[in-house]
């Protein structure tokens, strides 16, 4: 192993002098999930939706159910805020990962200010 291959990794604070693999290296940074858009965490069929557009909403509020493998889940919200967009209707089949609903951030909501948003609109292509 050559001086050159190494490099340093630090976690926790601690300085770690290592190799790192080409995966480690080009792997894809994570980012923390934005809780006003609604994503589906697994493919599914959508059941049931118990808002609209413009009703607001609020931390544990039902949202609607998302039934996979037999298994119905209950998709609660976790911020205040009103719905802004709705791309699901009731019976039908969507992957993971899909967009089911945006809500537009309460200007009062506490979490906002752990959330960098730039805009709506940069959050997710598919909002109109």
């Amino acid at each position: 192993m050559e001086n050159q291959d190494l490099q340093y990794l630090e976690i926790e604070g601690t300085r770690y002098k290592t190799m790192l693999t080409k995966k480690f290296q080009s792997r894809k940074a994570w980012i923390p999930a934005n809780p006003y858009n609604i994503v589906s965490y697994i493919p599914g069929t959508v059941r049931e939706i118990f808002v609209e557009v413009g009703q607001e909403v609020g931390p544990g509020d039902d949202i609607m159910v998302l039934q996979a493998m037999k298994m119905r889940n209950l998709v609660k919200s976790e911020v205040y805020g009103t719905i802004r967009k709705i791309n699901i209707q009731s019976n039908e089949t969507i992957p993971k990962g899909f967009l089911m609903i945006v809500i537009e951030p309460d200007e009062d909501d506490e979490n906002i200010e752990n959330i960098d948003i730039q805009s709506l609109e940069d959050l997710n292509p598919l909002i109109e």
